[in-house]
Formats: structure tokens, sequence, C-alpha cells
């Protein structure tokens, strides 16, 4: 089966579009462009800031501080963060808001006023234009804007500083930070008095609009493979413990009753040892906190110590093992198998968990049809994600296999369809937290990157 790189999908991200995972209601007006990108001087191509400014921009809920200018260093005014608020609330509702003839962000604030969005500490009158507003006042006023429905917790991150919040807006502040709109800065602190950027704005609004902008963080997800070279979705070309590097081989110059294969071991000095020798090569290395690393050899999943040269054999599958991830603790997999009395025709695929050393099951009985993709497994939220195949549809005879994202819940087994997007193309995709990208295109148009929210 067919592996995605998650380094070839990434250097494609700029022409990703942002689409919602069945989306809420209020959202789809965001999914719309009004504007033109624009080209603001003082807006770097490639800065951390350019994606969520031209987001924003192009959906007219903020413009430039001049023909030319974004001026992405300027504090945010008490005035302009209303001015933000009302409009996606106005958006989301169906209201227009009319201008008057006072100060530009009198109908805003009204609006906002009547809507019921503005904190106890929002200023009077003039004040409003004049004050900067908090990053905690921030939250509770963003907090107002959408409902619960939309802002589904995929980050589970640790506030450092949430104690430094005014009991106010705490709960504000952990809603934003849960549904991955605010993600702190200097290592993840919330900074609750202080000001916000304009660029800090756009980014923020940019995450609350569409769904698959947010950051999400599931502390159950292993941490070790993300710093690995050569990483793919699944396991790893070559995983590096201390200063050894580990990797498959197999030496196609000798004959085929003395070929070498299986997993060598090559030392800073470049030297190298064979620790593992097989007649298939192996696949999915995959480094565990302690240096020590699993790796599939057609139907074993195997475990590999280096300080005591250690090799076990943690799992023998009935047929072949495809894929497998750690995930919480536990090692979900995926293989197919032969012999089950319940399907006597053909070989079916299952996917679950390992248990002290028992295969559970948490969906079974599934065709090559279907699984084709399922191997590009991705584990976030309590949830495995992955491409199925469903073959309801039939034409002039000819049942035709519709992939899809679905999800299984690790805990109860439910299964179904995860996103609504029949119109992409999912054939290929990858996963980056809680949100899924995924290639969209046809006979007559240019492939692009969809980007969307797996919530």
């Amino acid at each position: 089966m067919r592996r995605t790189s998650l380094v070839i999908i990434s250097l494609l991200l700029c022409i990703a579009l942002s689409v919602p995972a069945l989306a809420a209601g209020e959202l789809d007006a965001f999914q719309r462009t009004a504007n033109d990108a624009a080209a603001f001087s003082d807006v770097p191509a490639g800065s951390w800031y350019e994606a969520g400014v031209q987001a924003v921009y192009r959906r007219g809920i903020m413009t430039g501080t001049g023909a030319k200018t974004f001026a992405p260093t300027q504090t945010i005014s008490w005035a302009q963060a209303i001015t933000i608020a009302a409009r996606i609330h106005a958006a989301c509702t169906g209201v227009e808001i009319s201008a008057s003839d006072g100060a530009w962000y009198e109908p805003y604030v009204s609006y906002a006023a009547k809507a019921d969005l503005l904190p106890s500490t929002c200023p009077e009158g003039a004040a409003v234009s004049s004050r900067t507003i908090t990053r905690q006042e921030l939250a509770g006023l963003f907090a107002n804007v959408l409902s619960a429905q939309s802002l589904p917790a995929i980050n589970d991150s640790a506030i450092p500083d949430l104690a430094a919040v005014d009991e106010e807006f705490r709960d504000a502040v952990r809603l934003m930070y849960a549904a991955g709109v605010f993600t702190g800065k200097n290592g993840g602190k919330f900074d609750p008095k202080g000001s916000a950027t304009r660029a800090e704005i756009a980014v923020i609004v940019a995450r609350l609009l569409l769904p698959g902008q947010r950051i999400g963080h599931d502390n159950r997800v292993h941490p070790v493979m993300s710093s690995q070279m050569g990483n793919y979705v699944q396991g790893s070309l070559a995983v590096q413990s201390g200063s050894i590097v580990y990797f498959p081989f197999r030496n196609d110059q000798e004959p085929d009753e003395t070929r070498q294969i299986g997993v060598l071991a090559r030392k800073a000095d470049g030297s190298t040892e064979t620790v593992f020798t097989a007649d298939r090569v192996p696949d999915n290395l995959w480094l565990d906190t302690d240096g020590s690393f699993y790796f599939l050899n057609w139907e074993k999943l195997l475990h590999y110590t280096p300080a005591t040269n250690q090799l076990e054999t943690v799992y023998t599958a009935k047929g072949k093992i495809d894929a497998f991830q750690l995930y919480g603790g536990k090692i979900y997999l995926l293989e197919n198998y032969a012999g089950d009395p319940n399907y006597p025709d053909a070989w079916r695929y299952r996917f679950g968990y390992l248990e002290n050393g028992a295969f559970h099951n948490l969906m079974d009985g599934i065709t090559f049809d279907q699984v084709i993709n399922m191997d590009n497994f991705h584990l976030f939220g309590g949830k495995a994600y992955f491409l199925f195949g469903d073959n309801s549809y039939m034409s002039n005879g000819t049942r035709f296999y519709n992939y899809t994202l679905w999800s299984v819940d690790l805990e109860t087994g439910a299964k179904g369809r995860a996103v609504d997007l029949d119109d992409f193309y999912m054939s290929e995709l990858t996963f980056d937290g809680a949100t899924g990208y995924a290639l969209d295109g046809s006979d007559d148009q240019p492939m692009s990157i969809v980007r969307f929210s797996l919530l």
C-alpha cells in the first residue's frame, strides 16, 4: 500500500484551501472569500502571520490601515476588537450592520452590546477607541462570538499562567486554548494582561473562522518520532537512537540464496553492524522514548533494545501487519488475515490494539477494496482516522468505492464517516494534529490541497 510523505505534503501548503468538517452552519459564510488577496507592503511573504492576514482580509473581517499597509505590529484597541467580533457574529447570524453618522466604531459597539458580546471591562464612550484591549479580554470577547458547537476541544495543552487570568475570563481562556484558537507564547504562556498586535489578531481570527487552521495537541500522541529524519506518516525509513542510526537493508548484489536482508546499525565512526536478519525486508521503524524501537517484519511486530542488544517479538499476526502506531500507551495496528470462518472466501483486514500481547478488535471484516488506503491511519483525540471505501454506490450494475474519511472511537468502537467531503479527491491524505490535508482536482482542473478540520 501507499504512504504519503508528510514532508512532501508540507511543501505544498501554500496552495491549501480550508474547509470545515461537518461544519456548523454559522461558519459556512467564511468558506467564501469576498476580496482578492492583498499585497500589503508590510506583510512579508512567508511570515508567520501572512496566511492569517490574507484569510481575514479576503473575508472582509479586517482591512488594511492604508492602501498598501496592514500595520502588523500595531496593538489592537477595544474599538478594533469589537468591530472584528461584531462582523463575525453578524455574518454568522445573517445580520447586516448599518453605518451611522457617528464615530466609525459606534454601530459595531452598539451591535455587540445588543448581542451580549461585551465583557464587563469594556470601556464606555470614546474610550473604546483609545484603550488597548488585553489578551484575556480578547478571549472573553471572542468566546461569545461562536457557539460551543463551533469550538470543539482539540488541544489538551496546559496553560502555565492560567492562575494569572482574572476569574471573569478564565473559562473563556480555557475554551479558546482547548479549541486551538489561542496557543500562547513564550513556552505556551497566555500573558493575560498583555496586549495583542494586529498580526496576532489576524492569526487568531483566522483560526476562529477556519477550523482547519486551529492548532491541536493530544498528550497521548507519541512524541519521539516527530524529530526523526525520513519520517513517513507511518513509521520511518530510519531511526536514530543515541549516535547510532538503524535502517532496513537488502543486499541486491548477492544471489537470492545468500542475499542479506534485515536491520543494519550505522555507528558514528561509519562502521555497520547487522542487528536483525530475515527473509523479508523490515518496515515501519518506530522509535520509543527510551531509545528502543519497534519495526515490522511481515506478520511480526518486533521490539529491539540497543542498550541490551535484546530483540523480542511483541505480536504475531494471522497474516501480515500493514501498519502500526503507538498512542496513549497502547499499540494500534492494521493487519490482514485468512482462515476466519466468517469470511471463508478471501482475506480480510482488521484494526485494533494490543494489550498484554493479545489483539483486541475495533473493526474487522474489511475487504481489500475498502482498506486500500487505510494503512495511512491517524490517531488523535481518542479516535483513529483513515480513508475507507464505501461500496454503496452502484451504476449500471457495477459497484464503485467512494473513498471518504472515516473514524473509529478507540474506547467504544463506534465508527462512521468523519467528514462530509464528497466533492474532494481523497486517495492521498495526510494529517497534522486535528487537521487533515487531501488532494483535490479533476480532469480539467489542476490539483490543489484541501485543508480541513477533523472535528
